[in-house]
């Protein structure tokens, strides 16, 4: 083998390891700022569960525990509302209308990338009896409700996981007739006290890009 040939051997192994070195010290950068939004745990229900039969309602169990909130909707006339299941689950609100008329005890309808913690909280210390909150309902061919006539809205809660606080969401809408209500998924924060914005998902993982990058090296290799 000639010189030129051993010299041109030497630099393209040294730039091979390089490029692994470089590989492995990207893929620990990203997976490391993966791992920043990998707490949030997301329940993706697809084109959605529809609720349309009076009494219908859907739990929601956010870490396999046992439900934290029920999403009913006809418990009287065309309406929805959210329920509480264990003692310190509560939700957004200030949304209008709740137990009695309580106004603040209603669901708050947030948008997509509002931050769900907030001063207005449904059930446990906002009233302290609330056991459900309304979010959507007709009555004498009007609407109310904060998720009424909404398509892209949700419902921020908090609740305990070991007596800890965490928060998440709910993606509900709710058509002008009130005549049925559809959870499309739901989200986390597995941090205790970590904050979580609505409609926030994990980012993809980026073990693909890592094995994009090891398919890059191979075709490298061949050239």
């Amino acid at each position: 083998m000639s010189k030129k040939n051993t010299l041109e051997n030497k630099k393209s192994r040294k730039l091979e390891r390089e490029l692994i070195a470089y590989s492995i010290a990207a893929g620990t950068v990203l997976l490391g700022a993966a791992g920043v939004n990998a707490a949030i745990h997301h329940t993706d229900l697809g084109a959605g569960v529809v609720l349309d039969d009076d009494g219908e309602t859907l739990d929601i169990d956010f870490d396999g525990g046992g439900a934290e909130f029920t999403i009913a909707f006809g418990m009287s006339y065309d309406r929805v509302d959210v329920v509480y299941n264990t003692a310190n689950a509560s939700w957004r609100g200030g949304g209008g209308w709740g137990t009695g008329g309580t106004a603040a005890a209603g669901a708050l309808a947030l948008n997509n990338g509002d931050n769900v913690s907030g001063t207005q909280w449904g059930h446990n210390n906002l009233t302290g009896t609330t056991w459900y909150g309304n979010m959507a309902f007709t009555s004498f061919s009007s609407g109310y409700g904060s998720f009424y006539n909404t398509t892209d809205k949700y419902l921020g809660v908090r609740f305990d996981i070991g007596g800890n606080t965490h928060y998440g969401w709910i993606q509900v809408q709710v058509p002008s007739d009130v005549s049925s209500a559809t959870i499309t998924g739901y989200a986390y924060e597995d941090v205790a006290d970590a904050q979580i914005t609505a409609g926030a998902i994990p980012e993809p993982g980026s073990l693909a890009l890592l094995a994009l990058g090891a398919a890059g090296l191979c075709a490298w290799r061949k050239k």
